[in-house]
């Protein structure tokens, strides 16, 4: 599902950071795009439905279940959720796997230990190649006043560092079990294409660091920032989001998504 999010962007480049800022005259239509598709991240319609028949509840009482109320953990997952939707518009054409990890959390206020947002693609379906590609989303949020020495971008690189290390590899079991425990035979089978390395072709590694802060504290970001790794030696873009009064966005988005 394709958003048409980045239409409410303006896109720049500043001492090696892709940014991105929220046009002020585009917030509200912005805004009026999210809540129901961020809320399918979490509840499907269809397994919304069936709980709802299933258990003689309401759709408010099931959508608060699964969506959490804590305001640190619904900044960060508003820019994973955020990411899940931007990125694709970004750099993909054609179809991929975008796993939507939220809709496996156990606890809805503690945050899932993998890739933030992991988007695989097969440039030709049943026949792999070395053109095939994965893209490792690592993102830190800030929507209120940080501390005198956080740049949020760095925190996001050492993120993506962790995913070249380790994370990913850790991610890519976890979703194969959790599409197991679905029996999404399809969706295993994508999986293993970029986990069973001896078997297929190699495939290209893109690890993309985000910050999505609020404007107030976008000018720290970009002036102290350094956009580099020494450790990822495939590609690494750092990019930074901004927008007005992130909180109040996040607020509005997850009072939203009840009735979505």
């Amino acid at each position: 599902m394709s958003l048409n999010i980045l239409n409410h962007f303006d896109k720049s480049n500043l001492n090696g950071i892709t940014v991105f800022k929220l046009k002020e005259d585009e917030r509200k239509n912005f805004l009026e795009k999210l809540p129901g598709p961020f809320r399918s991240l979490y509840l499907s319609d269809e397994i919304l439905n069936e709980r709802i028949k299933l258990f003689g509840s309401s759709r408010i009482n099931e959508i608060l279940e699964k969506i959490p109320d804590q305001a640190n953990i619904q900044s960060g997952e508003f820019a994973e959720l955020l990411l899940y939707f931007f990125i694709p518009e970004c750099y993909i054409s054609g179809d991929c796997l975008n796993p939507p990890k939220w809709k496996w959390k156990q606890h809805k206020n503690r945050a899932l230990q993998f890739t933030d947002v992991l988007i695989l693609q097969i440039k030709t379906k049943d026949n792999p190649s070395v053109e095939d590609f994965l893209i490792a989303v690592e993102s830190k949020a800030q929507a209120t006043k940080p501390g005198k020495d956080v740049i949020r971008l760095h925190d996001a690189i050492r993120g993506s560092e962790e995913d070249y290390v380790s994370r990913l590899a850790e991610s890519l079991v976890y979703l194969k079990a959790r599409y197991k425990d679905e029996l999404n035979v399809d969706s295993v089978k994508y999986l293993e294409r970029f986990m069973e390395t001896p078997r297929f072709p190699s495939y290209i590694k893109y690890f993309k660091a985000v910050g999505i802060v609020d404007d107030e504290f976008a000018g720290n970001e970009l002036s102290k920032a350094d956009p580099t790794s020494k450790i990822i030696k495939d590609s690494l873009e750092v990019i930074l989001i901004s927008m007005k009064d992130m909180k109040e966005i996040y607020e509005n988005v997850y009072s939203q998504m009840p009735n979505k």
